[in-house]
């Protein structure tokens, strides 16, 4: 009987530590509530090539979760958040069969939205990235808040700034281990932030 219980104890820790090793985008009723079908199937393609680029990253680890963990935390050596998207090459070139799939999906709208900037004194003008307060980013976001305050400073930056400021971003990076990155809608978060254009 004691045996019984000491294993009963052991399978309920192993689940709680593996929260969301199961949770895919299609079946995922959070995922399900915010994204029609089209969107979840292209957000799930979107998801697969951003995974297999990172485990690109790390020669030699099939796991994406052990990969992914490796890959930040090379990413965390950097001084800035800067150079660490400098050295991860983190651009909309180097990413754009991602961008494309969102374009084309229409989900890009739906996650940011734009404003044209003033750059330097030669009168060159760019465009600029926002996070859509309304839009389904912000719902994704609000919604993993709900279930844990590690979240919260995100929300609080989203609602107070409009967007995420470095030390934001580079809370993701460096405190990785604070975030369930089993669940795949955990992933896309970190994908669609770190992924997201600054300029």
């Amino acid at each position: 009987m004691k045996n019984l219980f000491v294993l009963l104890i052991a399978t309920l820790i192993l689940q709680s530590c593996n929260r969301g090793s199961n949770s895919t985008l299609s079946q995922d009723p959070i995922i399900q509530e915010i994204f029609t079908p089209n969107e979840v199937k292209s957000l799930t393609k979107t998801l697969s090539i951003y995974q297999e680029k990172i485990l690109t990253e790390i020669p030699g680890e099939n796991d994406f979760i052990i990969a992914y963990r490796q890959y930040l935390n090379h990413l965390s050596q950097f001084e800035s958040v800067i150079e660490a998207y400098e050295e991860a090459k983190i651009n909309r070139e180097n990413y754009k069969d991602i961008y494309d799939e969102m374009i084309g999906s229409g989900l890009f709208e739906a996650f940011y939205s734009t404003d044209t900037v003033y750059l330097n004194q030669a009168s060159e003008y760019g465009v600029r990235y926002h996070v859509r307060r309304d839009g389904k980013y912000a719902q994704l976001l609000n919604a993993l808040a709900e279930k844990d305050t590690v979240y919260d400073p995100h929300v609080e930056s989203l609602q107070i700034v409009g967007d995420f400021p470095p030390w934001v971003i580079a809370k993701l990076i460096h405190n990785n281990e604070d975030y369930d990155l089993p669940d795949q809608k955990v992933q896309l978060f970190y994908m669609l932030t770190l992924l997201k254009p600054y300029k």
